[in-house]
């Protein structure tokens, strides 16, 4: 993630120095305000790019709202008690008839908060496959996928990418970022995980969108 957005900067010739992105959390974007990159032009390139320090600050902030959101969402749903139902029943008829109940909820919940991420996925140890978007998933064993060990596997959110094509969907080639959670059973062992990815250009937009005059 800090390679990508530092990639995206430097598209406009800015000599950015990008904080640390070991792990995403509340104070992620104050240590952006806070140090705004580490910036150096020279005034002539300032003039020509009218790039200021409110504008760092506008887009650092439009990252934050993004970016923090989506892994605010996956803590929310990774908490869900009628996800965490699906996720621990047995009976695969009954897993089918979830499916509806729980894409549903999915669905709400994307096109309510962060409407500008690709898709949120809900995998279980089950075999339970949960997603808020219409495209197919890529096949019904995700959770033997790398992305989801990895994120079943961390004991807090986990980010990933850039990376080429959805681990998850049948979708057209493109670049993802993508952060999940482990999802943990009623008697506290971990049954799934909630997956939020996200489609780069979303962010090349917001980039684009604040740094250009």
């Amino acid at each position: 993630l800090r390679q990508f957005l530092s990639r995206k900067f430097q598209k406009y010739r800015l000599k950015c120095r990008f904080l640390r992105m070991y792990r995403l959390d509340s104070s992620l974007f104050n240590q952006i305000r806070d140090n705004v990159y580490n910036i150096s032009i020279t005034n002539s390139e300032r003039i020509s790019l009218n790039f200021s320090q409110a504008t760092v600050e506008q887009t650092a902030k439009l990252l934050e709202n993004f970016l923090v959101g989506c892994e605010n969402i996956c803590t929310f749903l990774a908490a869900d008690d009628e996800i965490a139902a699906a996720l621990e029943e047995s009976d695969p008829e009954e897993i089918e008839k979830l499916e509806q109940v729980i894409n549903s909820k999915l669905i709400r919940v994307h096109r309510a908060t962060i409407p500008d991420a690709f898709a949120i996925y809900v995998i279980g140890e089950n075999g339970a496959q949960y997603k808020s978007v219409e495209q197919p998933f890529a096949h019904m064993l995700l959770n033997q996928e790398m992305m989801y060990w990895k994120t079943f596997n961390s004991r807090g959110a986990y980010w990933d990418g850039p990376y080429r094509e959805s681990w998850a969907l049948d979708a057209d080639e493109r670049t993802f970022l993508s952060v999940g959670r482990r999802i943990y059973g009623s008697e506290g062992t971990s049954i799934g995980a909630v997956v939020i990815e996200i489609n780069e250009s979303v962010i090349s937009e917001m980039l684009e969108s604040e740094t250009m005059v």
